[in-house]
């Protein structure tokens, strides 16, 4: 299995600007550091999914929808493979 987290953070920004709150904002609705917020966003960290579900329900939107897949590049932020 292949995790994209550019592709994860990609999806987070997306949410996040659909509902229009800064990083700033969405780190203290989350209770986490901006730094670490901005890096999940950035996908330079991978985020647990424990961290994923609670970013969905801050946002208001689906886990699915935060893992599906990047539209413009036709990838999957999670690939599973038979290897």
């Amino acid at each position: 299995m292949h995790v994209s987290f550019k592709a994860i953070g990609r999806n987070i920004r997306a949410a996040r600007t659909e509902l229009g709150i800064t990083q700033e904002d969405a780190a203290e609705r989350l209770k986490i550091s901006q730094l670490h917020f901005g890096r999940l966003e950035r996908g330079e960290r991978p985020a647990s999914l424990e961290m994923l579900a609670k970013i969905a329900g801050v946002f208001g939107v689906s886990l699915t929808s935060l893992l599906n897949a990047a539209e413009k590049e036709g990838t999957a932020a999670i690939v599973v493979s038979a290897d």
